[in-house]
């Protein structure tokens, strides 16, 4: 397996499927989820540099976040179900709880 190094503001991912009950109440309707693709984050870039002071970003997605991407936007890097994306490109961060059964 290749080793990526992202720049600026890319981000490489890992796809991964998650259950409709992990989406945390967001609705993702059957048609959306033909054009959308989750995935575990696994490389992030440095972040853009700013042109008025040349001062890097910071970047909103860290590795191991479970994100929402359009499937057309994603770059596939075939390698092992990797893609490349812009950090702009990213729809939300899924936040995955677990709940346990209180008795």
């Amino acid at each position: 397996m290749n080793t990526y190094e992202p720049i600026l503001d890319r981000v490489v991912f890992k796809e991964t499927s998650i259950n409709q009950d992990d989406y945390n109440g967001l609705i993702v309707p059957d048609l959306s989820q033909e054009r959308t693709m989750t995935g575990k984050v696994v490389a992030v870039g440095p972040g853009l540099l700013s042109p008025f002071n040349f001062a890097r970003g910071t970047m909103q997605v860290k590795i191991d976040d479970i994100i929402l991407v359009p499937r057309n936007q994603a770059t596939d890097l075939k390698d092992n179900d990797l893609y490349i994306i812009k950090e702009s490109d990213i729809f939300t961060v899924i936040n995955i709880t677990q709940t346990t059964n209180e008795q």
